[in-house]
């Protein structure tokens, strides 16, 4: 009789705790955590991408501008500190408009000449790209160095003929192409 009662008390003890749910929140948001924070630093990582392209890309519509009305700063200061460079192509002068060091300092900045034959004539178009490659941290944590290559461009009429004798302009022409624009 004293086995049965001891037998009935461990079953109604293990009813009991099998019904207490005092730390399942715990254990819930211990599950729910890392997904929670992963999705967070996706979003944050997203921002930051999304920022840095939305510079490039300013950038390159500001050089396509300055490039298609013949007008530039002649020196430029750019890098963290900014150090002045003189003269100031328009390549530089582009990267400097680039206002983060990172971006800064990996940026490549292409000028191309579309149209065929007096490439510089007003009319014809101007290209300005600005390629900016750009590690994110989520991503490198499982791909091992992955990058993106934030890509963005301009294109422009030229609207004064840097062989003009009106005014001052600096001169542009396709030999202001440095490196490859793929």
């Amino acid at each position: 009789m004293r086995s049965n009662n001891r037998r009935r008390s461990l079953r109604l003890r293990l009813a009991d705790r099998a019904r207490d749910d005092r730390g399942v929140a715990l254990v819930e948001f211990a599950i729910i955590l890392p997904a929670f924070l992963l999705i967070l630093l996706g979003v944050m990582d997203f921002g930051k991408v999304f920022n840095y392209w939305q510079s490039a890309t300013q950038a390159a519509s500001t050089g396509a501008r300055a490039a298609a009305v013949d007008r530039w700063p002649t020196s430029c200061s750019a890098g963290d500190p900014p150090a002045p460079t003189s003269p100031c192509t328009l390549q530089a002068w582009v990267r400097s408009q680039l206002k983060t060091r990172e971006l800064y300092d990996d940026a490549h900045v292409c000028v191309r000449f579309p149209d065929t034959g007096g490439a510089t004539a007003t009319g014809n178009r101007i290209q300005v790209l600005v390629q900016v490659p750009y590690g994110i941290p989520l991503v490198n944590a499982f791909a091992k160095g992955a990058a993106v290559r934030l890509k963005s461009s301009a294109t422009m009429r030229i609207e004064v003929d840097s062989n003009s004798t009106i005014g001052t302009p600096v001169a542009i022409d396709p030999a202001d192409n440095i490196g490859s624009c793929t």
